[in-house]
């Protein structure tokens, strides 16, 4: 097999801007910003988070390198030569090479195919756990949650792991059918199908990016339509407003976080998902309430 042109470029990855109010400071500048790695095998490109952050006025943009930080430089030095090891053995083997298969072989080796669902969904989780600006409090604490109840699901089925060729839609309409006859320990009953399906999303999502960098041939849940059930919402009247706020939930401290959330919620009109990602006034995350 004929040899290839590669070249291994890192560069800061900027992140979604949210929109600000008028004459509030940017403090862009000051905020670290993901590492990629960009492969060009034959002038065709492939990336990937190398999971670093880096403030932009500690980036050299013209080397690709950071500036004064010998450890994260001597890292990504490491990520480009080893690149192009993987390049010159899959070369030697005469396998087949470009800028996806290059990134794959660096990231997984020869076990590609052997990786598991399981082990994938904490790979991803780590992944968006770095892009705060993508990915908001709550939204990560449901992936935790889905990645944690899964597992229990598994456990109920005495498995431990599966392998992505086993996650089919028998997997799916088993982990529907655990979610919605299952009474959880901590509210004693099964859980709604809305509350289902949002779990299901968060797996399919997960899937969707198996299926982007090409480690299964299509999403499982392409046959398994997500579609929530109506509800009638109804509104608390003050005095059951103040019971909620009294009750002593039976010193259940996780359900006394939420119950607080949902009473700010209720008294200032802030939606609740909006409500576990305040920040204080000087732009400092605030520990999670839920």
């Amino acid at each position: 097999m004929a040899k290839g042109n590669c070249t291994v470029k890192f560069y800061l990855k900027s992140e979604k801007k949210k929109s600000k109010k008028p004459d509030e400071p940017d403090k862009k500048k000051a905020k670290e910003l993901p590492i990629y790695c960009r492969i060009i095998y034959n002038r065709k490109k492939a990336e990937f988070n190398t999971g670093e952050r880096l403030a932009p006025s500690s980036w050299s943009s013209d080397s690709g390198m950071p500036i004064r930080q010998p450890r994260l430089k001597e890292y990504l030095i490491n990520v480009e030569s080893n690149i192009l090891e993987g390049k010159r053995t899959l070369e030697y083997q005469s396998r087949e090479v470009s800028a996806k298969v290059l990134r794959d072989y660096y990231k997984f080796g020869d076990d590609k195919e052997s990786i598991s669902f399981c082990s994938y969904f904490t790979t991803f989780f780590k992944e968006i756990s770095l892009k705060p600006d993508n990915y908001g409090v709550g939204t990560l604490k449901k992936y935790n949650s889905t990645e944690k109840h899964f597992n229990v699901f598994l456990k109920s089925q005495k498995k431990s792991d599966l392998t992505f060729e086993e996650f089919d839609l028998e997997t799916i309409k088993g982990f529907d059918q655990y979610s919605l006859t299952t009474k959880s320990k901590q509210f004693d009953k099964p859980m709604s199908r809305n509350t289902a399906n949002s779990y299901h999303r968060k797996i399919k999502a997960v899937l969707s990016s198996a299926v982007k960098e090409d480690l299964i041939q299509k999403n499982p849940y392409i046959n398994f339509p997500i579609k929530d059930e109506k509800t009638n919402r109804t509104f608390l009247t003050k005095e059951e407003l103040y019971e909620l706020e009294k009750h002593a939930l039976g010193d259940n401290d996780a359900l006394k976080r939420v119950r607080d959330v949902f009473l700010f919620s209720c008294y200032t009109g802030i939606r609740y998902q909006d409500a576990q990602e305040l920040v204080s006034d000087k732009g400092t995350s605030q520990e999670c309430l839920v």
